[in-house]
């Protein structure tokens, strides 16, 4: 067993009719802290089902998930809440960052959630500074104050993955991080994924379809009908 993230005889099933629909049966699955994991397969294999629910934004039929000696699954809904955005970090293939947002704003959001307004004012300044720090990495010093119609595909997505990054999670999960960017760009991002692993040992979850991905990945999971196929 895992003494990281985990996931035990994880089952999902969604209502259609009389017969639910069956969509992961029963997934076993370690992550090891500090790799880069892809995890491949068809359309409709269960792919971001699993990765949604190792992130505690879907709940399972059956079945845990487990961060150290924690069983996530049995927590509140608020302390699932609390640990989703602290433990987690999310990158998706559509961006949704707030339009009226600037790109330093959006990246501070997560940073913001459940945080009281004098505790914010005491942490602002941090949370800024270091939202300033990951922009500059990722090469968006100079599009602080643009908002996300002024920013491309790439850019756009830059601004997400800094977002996701904002509060240290300890899993960042990717959701087909590229699948909405022409090739060159999402070359870029991919390269920018693979560096915040293997430079900052970034442990990182991606469901993609990508193969420089998966060339690149230290491990790589295949699903088929809901069912790991190599691990």
């Amino acid at each position: 067993m895992s003494d990281f993230l985990s996931v035990r005889d994880l089952v999902r099933e969604y209502p259609q009719g009389e017969t639910p629909l069956p969509v992961l049966r029963g997934i076993n699955l370690d992550v090891r802290e500090g790799e880069f994991l892809v995890i491949v397969g068809s359309s409709g294999a269960g792919k971001s089902t699993l990765l949604h629910i190792m992130g505690l934004l879907d709940t399972p039929t059956s079945g845990a998930v487990l961060f150290g000696d924690r069983n996530l699954t049995t927590l509140s809904e608020r302390e699932q809440s609390r640990l989703r955005n602290t433990l987690f970090g999310f990158v998706f293939q559509f961006f949704h960052l707030l339009p009226d947002f600037t790109a330093l704003e959006n990246v501070l959001v997560p940073a913001m959630v459940g945080v009281g307004p004098l505790a914010w004012a005491r942490r602002r300044k941090d949370a800024a500074e270091r939202a300033r720090s990951l922009l500059s990495q990722v090469g968006l010093s100079a599009r602080l104050t643009h908002r996300p119609g002024q920013l491309s595909g790439g850019e756009r997505q830059r601004v997400a993955i800094c977002r996701a990054l904002i509060n240290t999670p300890r899993v960042l999960f990717l959701d087909e991080p590229t699948g909405n960017l022409d090739s060159r760009t999402g070359q870029e991002i991919q390269e920018l994924i693979e560096g915040l692993n293997r430079r900052d040992r970034q442990t990182i979850v991606m469901v993609t379809h990508s193969d420089t991905a998966v060339k690149r990945a230290s491990r790589v999971v295949r699903i088929h009908d809901g069912q790991i196929l190599k691990a």
